[in-house]
């Protein structure tokens, strides 16, 4: 009786799922694909953003802004350059929530338990603004979740009366608007072209590995044979009649 083929990969990925999660390897895609699928899924994610948290009840009445803004420049990466390592989805998720923290705890010691609405402590905005994107890029390089666009989600919390006012709940709508924007690039980009590229892996990228030297990677029976001193002609290996004819001084005389 004939076993039924196996519907899961062999690192356990049901193969429904290995398409729309990247793990399968098509050819290159057409030229058309690479202008369609970024303008579709651009607008798709953001519009997608604004009707959950613009029209959402959940959210309108607990003051949640309609978008995060700094998503705008999250789905140039996500859905145009899908192969750079700042698009991938550690760096989605995590560059996100990682500086919006930072932005939110820089808020909390500079304004405490008052907000932008109250006037708090305007003139030391700058220097917070300044810290929470410093402290942001590097806390993003620790945890290996660069995300350029992140850059500007540690400025919110400090100079947004919205997103300031929602204090820690600004966190889990940076999950969310994430979790949003990763599905569905998962679906348009896997359509003619592949994403992720990674998912676990670190996206700091690495440095190219150089060339070989030619003469270094020919097999080893390729190698020309090396010369060793033993294999140095000896004095003893010199036929006697010439040796008979040599001057003993080591004089050379022309006939």
């Amino acid at each position: 009786m004939d076993e039924k083929p196996s519907r899961t990969t062999s690192a356990g990925v049901p193969a429904w799922l290995k398409r729309w999660a990247g793990m399968h390897s098509l050819g290159p895609p057409p030229a058309y694909a690479l202008y369609v699928w970024p303008f579709v899924g651009s607008f798709c994610s953001l519009a997608v953003l604004q009707a959950v948290f613009g029209h959402s009840w959940y959210f309108i009445v607990r003051g949640s802004p309609a978008l995060v803004t700094s998503y705008g420049a999250s789905v140039v990466l996500c859905f145009d350059k899908i192969e750079s390592p700042f698009a991938q989805p550690p760096a989605l998720v995590g560059g996100h929530f990682v500086s919006g923290l930072i932005g939110v705890i820089i808020s909390k010691i500079l304004y405490g338990s008052s907000t932008l609405e109250d006037g708090a402590y305007p003139e030391y905005t700058w220097v917070a603004a300044s810290f929470a994107t410093a402290f942001a890029i590097l806390a993003m390089q620790l945890t290996r979740t660069t995300h350029p666009p992140a850059g500007a989600t540690a400025l919110l919390p400090i100079l947004d009366r919205t997103t300031n006012k929602l204090s820690w709940y600004f966190l889990p709508i940076l999950l969310l608007s994430s979790t949003l924007v990763l599905a569905i690039a998962l679906l348009i980009n896997n359509i003619q072209r592949r994403y992720p590229s990674f998912w676990f892996d670190p996206s700091r990228p690495t440095a190219p590995k150089k060339p070989a030297p030619a003469e270094m990677s020919r097999p080893a029976a390729e190698m020309p044979p090396q010369s060793s001193p033993k294999d140095a002609p000896q004095p003893s290996d010199v036929p006697d009649d010439l040796e008979a004819g040599l001057p003993r001084n080591g004089t050379v005389f022309k006939g």
